[in-house]
């Protein structure tokens, strides 16, 4: 089966939605538990990010 759109970006909007709805309730309650998470960030550099694990498992010197 074929699919095919005239409007791509549409399709990705609605692509993206989607995933974001069947998502949500799970990031959410990941987010709002008490385990370690590092969210992306584009500001911050891989070093950085490594900094930030290693200061949360006590790594840092």
């Amino acid at each position: 089966m074929t699919h095919s759109t005239t409007d791509y970006e549409k399709a990705k909007r609605t692509c993206n939605q989607t995933l974001f709805e069947l998502n949500i309730e799970k990031y959410n309650a990941v987010k709002g538990s008490k385990f370690f998470l590092v969210e992306r960030n584009y500001s911050r550099n891989v070093a950085d990010t490594v900094v930030l694990v290693e200061k949360h498992f006590g790594w840092s010197v």
